[in-house]
């Protein structure tokens, strides 16, 4: 009998161990959960954080970035003596003004910056963090683990509250940064109005010229630039493609490029049209597309054909800026002299507005991706011809030695929303061809306003993924300037030349990152220069020119 009874406690006492033990379990189980739980709710409030933080960055990397036009200096403006009387400077003929895609810009208010993005992520992230804190506190109820929880739930409370504070700080900071490049948008509009109100352009208007008839209508112009959709995807999977091809080649995806002509349509469009201004050649050139090596090319061209040629920086003209027009309206009326070849980084704009014959217009444009790759490393290293290190650059040693691919996959402003223009030198400086700070709507149509423009009042745009090509069309079509160009092209020290011009430390990107870029922040750049290098490759076609080719090295 005893020993019955002892069997039947110790048969008791183990299943009393054997609850406990599954006891202990479920509570460590519950415990690792809710710790997970609360890890996570942790990383959450880090990543609204770190997304606050990247658009507060907006003003860490310079107002410059988001407003300034290429990093100009503003120059203050210069009181100007009364302007004396002085004849009617007559206007130009209705046909000239009204047909042209761009007028003068009208005198609107400001557009401020677009903060969508920014005050979305101000009024999501207290809805966010309330929401998560009432979640966790039904969980930790639900649990009811008792005394033996508390002390983790008040440590993880104060991480929670000592997190939403830095929220909340950083909440503020992005309001005040945003009003901050509000007021420097409006003061750099305002700066440039005044600029051109002070300038007084007291000359004797030219006889303005006879309106182009061989240029399509406005009408036809924007049927062509609608009836010619371009699929970003479809060029992206065609370039990747052929540069599989050549896995030991140093080509660029970008060197790829076939046009078929059965899939475009330009309409009767005429492509051999005559020079609109035999005496005025302007180049707006774009920057970071050839025009280094071009400034070489036309140095030794005009002594060759006799031409008066100028490449103008920013520094020449007092007041200066890509969207202004008199000072550089000042410029060319005080120092023009026909025959003349004008070099110089500048917005499309009309020059008759101001008295002044409108001159041919020209320009080479890139694959927006490699242009930008070489703007981003460029602004940090200059290039080989430069003695001395680039000092300009405004970002830490960190941020000087971090790549594309890095700072896209950091989320970087810089990356995934880039404040170089592109679109605006064909577009032109009227506010509709504006770029940044804007919707993809409005990107989209200046880039519809910028095939219009092209189609209209360009004389022809190259490509400098084609150079070459290029250098024989303008041949072709500007013989005065350019008879020779390939002679010159060809020899040794032009070459040379053209070498010290390359970017130091460019670091060429991955095809994810270059496919991010195309697809998302450079889409509407790419669209352009897409139908910009398919109506280049008809001009070829049309002047029966063979195009050179990818130089598989």
């Amino acid at each position: 009998m005893a020993r019955g009874k002892m069997g039947g406690k110790s048969k008791k006492i183990g299943l009393a161990a054997k609850v406990r033990a599954r006891l202990g379990y479920i509570v460590i189980t519950l415990c690792i959960g809710l710790v997970c739980f609360y890890i996570g709710r942790v990383e959450f409030l880090a990543e609204k954080l770190q997304e606050a933080e990247k658009i507060g960055r907006m003003t860490s990397e310079g107002v410059n970035q988001q407003i300034a036009m290429h990093g100009y200096q503003h120059q203050p403006v210069v009181p100007q003596p009364p302007q004396v009387a002085s004849q009617a400077r007559p206007q130009a003929p209705n046909n000239v003004l009204n047909n042209n895609l761009i007028q003068q810009a009208p005198q609107n208010p400001p557009v401020p910056v677009n903060l969508q993005k920014v005050h979305a992520g101000i009024q999501n992230l207290p809805q966010d963090v309330k929401a998560r804190e009432n979640a966790h506190q039904n969980t930790v109820q639900n649990f009811a683990l008792g005394n033996a929880l508390e002390p983790a739930a008040k440590v993880m409370e104060q991480v929670e509250r000592l997190v939403a504070q830095e929220v909340h700080d950083t909440v503020g900071a992005i309001e005040n940064a945003a009003g901050a490049v509000n007021n420097a948008v409006h003061n750099v509009i305002n700066v440039g109005k005044q600029i051109e109100e002070n300038i007084n352009l007291n000359f004797q208007p030219e006889e303005l010229l006879p309106e182009p008839q061989d240029r399509p209508s406005l009408d036809i112009a924007a049927l062509i630039a609608s009836a010619n959709r371009i699929s970003v995807e479809t060029i992206f999977q065609d370039q990747q493609a052929e540069l599989a091809k050549y896995p030991t080649s140093h080509l660029k995806a970008s060197a790829f490029y076939t046009y078929e002509p059965a899939k475009w349509n330009w309409q009767s469009m005429n492509f051999k049209t005559r020079t609109p201004n035999a005496k005025f050649i302007f180049h707006n050139k774009l920057p970071k597309s050839g025009s280094s090596t071009m400034n070489q090319l036309l140095r030794q061209l005009s002594k060759k054909n006799n031409f008066n040629f100028a490449k103008v920086e920013p520094s020449q003209i007092p007041n200066d800026r890509f969207d202004l027009e008199k000072p550089l309206v000042k410029f060319v009326q005080e120092t023009k002299k026909e025959p003349f070849f004008l070099l110089k980084h500048h917005f499309w704009f009309n020059f008759t507005r101001h008295g002044l014959r409108q001159p041919t217009y020209v320009n080479v444009i890139r694959d927006p991706v490699d242009w930008y790759t070489s703007q981003y490393y460029f602004r940090r290293f200059g290039w080989v011809q430069q003695t001395t290190t680039r000092d300009s650059f405004a970002g830490t040693q960190a941020d000087r030695d971090r790549t594309i691919d890095q700072c896209i996959q950091q989320g970087l402003m810089e990356c995934t929303k880039p404040s170089y223009k592109y679109i605006q030198y064909l577009c032109g400086n009227h506010p509709h061809c504006r770029t940044v700070d804007v919707s993809e709507e409005l990107k989209e149509k200046a880039a519809n306003l910028a095939k219009i423009n092209v189609l209209r009042n360009f004389y022809a745009v190259g490509i400098l993924e084609q150079f070459v090509d290029t250098l024989k069309t303008f041949e072709i079509i500007l013989p005065n300037y350019y008879s020779g160009v390939l002679d010159i092209w060809n020899s040794s020290m032009m070459q040379e030349k053209r070498n010290k011009t390359k970017t130091l430390n460019r670091k060429e990107l991955s095809s994810h990152s270059r496919e991010f870029l195309m697809k998302g922040p450079l889409k509407w750049e790419t669209d352009l220069y897409i139908f910009v290098r398919a109506l280049f490759n008809e001009r070829l076609r049309r002047y029966e020119i063979v195009p050179t080719g990818v130089q598989i090295t």
